[in-house]
Parts: structure tokens; C-alpha cells; sequence
């Protein structure tokens, strides 16, 4: 599984993961957009929370959604004219 992945990799890297909105372990059902957009936004907060610690460069991984989700930011974050450094 994806988490048996991420703690293989946990041995030499810092992993940070999170469960998407009505995905994974957040189950709720309720009136959430669930937009690619929307949860590109999400995703984007998650990293302007914790990039600011990190100094090495930041790789990004997801499966299934998580992956179109990690492809449509990592295009928001280097076609943005307003782009944040996270490194």
C-alpha cells in the first residue's frame, strides 16, 4: 500500500501525508467541493504550512487522485506569475 511506501521511504527522507477531503481515514460525507481545483488549493496549504522548514527540495507523490492532484499543482506552482518559493 501507499502508506508501506511511505514508510520506506521515511528511512532516509522526511515524509509528510495527509488524507484528502473524504478520502483515506476523512470519510465524512458532507457538502465539501471536491473539485480538482479545490483540492489543489488544500494540497498547496499543506505544503505552505510545512515547506517553510525544509531546505532540501520537495518531491511529490500521490497515487490516484493524490497524483493528479500533485501534477496540476506542481503546473499551478511553476505557471503562477504569483508563484511561492517552497524551497
Amino acid at each position: 500500500s501507499f502508506a508501506m511506501f511511505g514508510k520506506t521511504l521515511s528511512e532516509k527522507h522526511t515524509v509528510i501525508s495527509y488524507d484528502i477531503k473524504g478520502h483515506g481515514n476523512n470519510t465524512e460525507k458532507n457538502d465539501y467541493d471536491y473539485s480538482i481545483e479545490y483540492l489543489v488549493k488544500e494540497a498547496l496549504k499543506v505544503l505552505e504550512c510545512v515547506a517553510i522548514d525544509f531546505q532540501n527540495p520537495i518531491i511529490l507523490l500521490g497515487h490516484s487522485l493524490g497524483g493528479a492532484i500533485a501534477t496540476f499543482l506542481v503546473e499551478k506552482l511553476f505557471n503562477d506569475k504569483n508563484m511561492i518559493n517552497l524551497a
